[in-house]
């Protein structure tokens, strides 16, 4: 079920959004929403951390492929789960105290995931400055394209691709854990001395999870478990990614709104139920967070009927649907950025042939 406003024609001013945004979270704080959830987040980490222990043992012990599967399937889950609790210590919900969140951060995405903190936080805050934008990096045109402009623009093997997104993005996106973990490498690597802490948990990480192995099941065991884990991880996240992110009005799409509630129209949320909660890691109640980023995950649901009732009644898009949905619209974005592409490279063709 989709629950969506028609944009206003009323031109916001800056000053007015910020009121707004002021408003609501002010409301939400008389809600009791931004109290914290240490023991909480407690719970949660100690359950990624028993998990990752059990999953590092079974692939010593698993002997039949079909059960390193399963192994690797659970692996990839607490990935995941460990890349969420990182993700909410960079924006300050897991503690206020900035040293304590860092380390967090490290411990349960550089550590146990094996993909650089310190290279998340620089990049992920580039993609609540710009979301769903030409300037956001998670949307950044490469091998496909999200907007009408870079799809047409786009040539090569990316042009390629563009032609085909309709097709190649949903498989493709799986591969996104090998990505995330080589350009964390590759930062880190840019400037070891400046990101000593977050190199050696890395190569920790590495010594853990391969080397170690290694002396038991041997060099191809240990490295087809590493690479079954982070293909699930990329698998995981590509669904919670997708889901939230595309398919929905882009930022330049929506210039006419103040950035502060460009947060809220270029954003998805979808159902609230606690099992969609926990595998969207808080997610599915999208605006909200990109709102306010330091709400614990487990205080977003609650935000979300304040935040829906405000926007109504100022005639601001609140859309919220169903997975289903979501994917449906991710699709027909896809479709349009390949017809947009073949467009595109028909033209050019026709402008290279020669004349009869």
């Amino acid at each position: 079920m989709s629950d969506t406003t028609d944009p206003t024609p009323r031109l916001w001013s800056a000053a007015e959004a910020h009121d707004f945004i002021r408003s609501l979270r002010t409301q939400l704080h008389e809600a009791g929403v931004f109290r914290g959830d240490a023991l909480g987040y407690l719970r949660r980490g100690l359950v990624v951390v028993g998990l990752s222990v059990l999953t590092w043992f079974g692939f010593l012990l698993v002997a039949e492929d079909w059960m390193r599967w399963l192994v690797a399937l659970l692996a990839g889950y607490t990935g995941v789960q460990a890349a969420a609790i990182a993700h909410e210590a960079g924006h300050g919900a897991v503690s206020r105290s900035r040293p304590r969140s860092v380390w967090v951060g490290r411990v349960f995405l550089s550590l146990l995931v094996g993909s650089s903190y310190g290279a998340w936080v620089a990049r992920h805050r580039a993609h609540h400055l710009h979301p769903n934008s030409r300037h956001d990096p998670d949307v950044r045109p490469w091998l496909f394209s999200f907007n009408e402009t870079d799809a047409r623009a786009a040539v090569g093997l990316a042009g390629w691709c563009t032609r085909w997104q309709h097709w190649l993005l949903f498989p493709l996106s799986t591969l996104m854990g090998f990505t995330i973990k080589l350009t964390s490498w590759r930062h880190v690597l840019r400037m070891p001395g400046q990101h000593f802490v977050d190199l050696s948990l890395l190569v920790l990480h590495l010594v853990v999870w391969i080397a170690l192995p290694t002396w038991w099941i041997g060099l191809p065991n240990a490295l087809l478990g590493y690479l079954l884990l982070t293909w699930f991880e990329g698998a995981y996240l590509s669904f919670v990614f997708l889901a939230n992110h595309l398919g929905g009005p882009t930022c330049e799409e929506a210039q006419h709104w103040p950035p502060p509630l460009r947060q809220i129209v270029t954003a998805r949320n979808l159902p609230a139920s606690a099992w969609l909660s926990h595998l969207c890691i808080g997610l599915n109640t999208h605006i909200e967070h990109h709102l306010f980023g330091n709400l614990p995950a487990t205080r977003l649901a609650e935000a979300r009927d304040i935040t829906r009732r405000m926007c109504q009644y100022h005639q601001i898009p609140y859309r919220q649907c169903g997975v289903m949905q979501a994917f449906a619209e991710v699709h027909r974005c896809n479709r349009e950025m390949a017809r947009a592409a073949r467009e595109a490279a028909e033209y050019r063709a026709g402008l290279q042939r020669p004349a009869a």
